[in-house]
C-alpha cells in the first residue's frame, strides 16, 4: 500500500470516529450520546486533532489518534456489554487509524533510512 492510500485510510477511519459519537454509548433507548459524555467530547477532540495533523502532514498524529483509543477502550470497559453501536464503531476505528498511523510513520522512516 502506497503512503498516500495509507493517510486516506487513516483519515477516513478518524473521520468515521468523530461520526461515531453522534451514535449512542449504551443499548438503551435513552442512551447518553457521545457528545453528551466528557469521554466523548475528548473522543471527538482527539479524533479532530489527530485528522487535522494527518492533514498536516505531521507524524505525530498517531499520538492523538492513539489517545483517542485509550479513552474509547477505557469508556468500553466501564460499560462492558452494555455497549452500543457509537462506541463500538468508536473503539474500532480508533483502533483501526491508529494502527494504520504508526505502519505509515514506520513505513516512512524505513523508506528515508540510509543504507
Amino acid at each position: 500500500m502506497t503512503a498516500a492510500r495509507r493517510l486516506r485510510l487513516a483519515e477516513v477511519l478518524a473521520a468515521v470516529t468523530i461520526l461515531a459519537m453522534l451514535l449512542g454509548w449504551a443499548d438503551e433507548p435513552e442512551s447518553v450520546r457521545g457528545l453528551q459524555d466528557s469521554e466523548g467530547q475528548l473522543v471527538l477532540l482527539t479524533g479532530v486533532v489527530s485528522l487535522v495533523l494527518m492533514r498536516l502532514g505531521n507524524r505525530a498524529a498517531w499520538i492523538a489518534a492513539g489517545f483517542a483509543t485509550a479513552v474509547s477502550w477505557r469508556a468500553i470497559v466501564q460499560l462492558g456489554g452494555d455497549a452500543g453501536w457509537g462506541l463500538r464503531l468508536a473503539v474500532l476505528t480508533a483502533t483501526l487509524a491508529t494502527a494504520t498511523l504508526v505502519w505509515h510513520m514506520l513505513s516512512e522512516v524505513r523508506e528515508n533510512a540510509p543504507d
